[in-house]
């Protein structure tokens, strides 16, 4: 079973996966009406950032098991300044 401070991380990268989701979804309907590059990049930088969320999501979960708070404590911060940003972008990708 996870640590809470595990378990803390696990759910913030899951919410950024939603996130990231809403905001591929945004960019694949601006795509499909724009046809540009930007709207394409935008596409892929999303799914990108879509994939590199789930594993960090699958990385936390087998670490875990293995190392304890003094691992899982110091990534809280960080993952919330990355939850910050993601919110941000969907914020400003609803504009």
């Amino acid at each position: 079973m996870f640590g809470i401070y595990w378990s803390i991380n696990i759910i913030i990268t899951i919410i950024n996966l939603i996130i990231l989701i809403i905001i591929s979804n945004l960019y694949m309907k601006s795509h499909r009406a724009l046809r540009s590059k930007i709207s394409a990049s935008l596409l892929l930088f999303a799914i990108l950032l879509l994939i590199q969320s789930f594993l960090t999501t699958l990385t936390y979960i087998r670490f875990s098991s293995y190392y304890g708070p003094e691992i899982a404590i110091p990534l809280i911060p960080i993952n919330i300044l990355g939850l910050l940003a993601m919110s941000i972008l969907l914020w400003l990708s609803k504009q």
